[in-house]
């Protein structure tokens, strides 16, 4: 996954990848998605090939809303999965990430942690909100193109 919607790709990743071997990230642990992360990396001197706001704001700390510091800059390329190892959608990720940046959201009004968030409850209603409100379309070049996300079944659903 990169930072950019456009940029995400869905990938086949062997049953014994080190992403496996990964801790469950914070946010999607409390809402029961149970996603990973593996960094890849990038070689390139463009500084710019090397953010990746998607996997730093799926890295956020649920108390604080920081990512530690090894996700806030340089983070490249990254392999985003589910522990469970069931297939993730890139319609997942791309809601799941977009919770993240709603959750951040709360921290900069300055009103701390919005722990009525922090579980699957919560996301299920952000989800079909989102479902009801968005047309994701192809997330990659070519791909096939969703006029409908409600076609789409939600992470828990999977």
């Amino acid at each position: 996954m990169r930072g950019k919607r456009e940029r995400w790709s869905a990938t086949t990743v062997p049953a014994d990848h080190p992403v496996f071997s990964k801790q469950v990230l914070p946010i999607p642990a409390l809402i029961e998605v149970p996603l990973v992360v593996y960094r890849l990396g990038t070689s390139s001197d463009d500084r710019a090939d090397l953010d990746n706001q998607a996997a730093t704001y799926l890295n956020i700390d649920p108390s604080s809303g920081f990512a530690p510091p090894a996700w806030q800059q340089r983070v490249g390329t990254v392999i985003v999965a589910r522990k469970d190892r069931k297939p993730l959608l890139v319609h997942h990720l791309e809601v799941v990430w977009d919770y993240c940046d709603h959750i951040l959201n709360y921290f900069g009004d300055g009103n701390g942690a919005p722990t009525k968030l922090y579980n699957r409850q919560a996301f299920q209603r952000y989800w079909e909100k989102y479902c009801g409100n968005q047309n994701l379309g192809s997330t990659k070049e070519g791909a096939e193109n969703l006029n409908d996300l409600g076609m789409v079944k939600s992470p828990y659903e999977i």
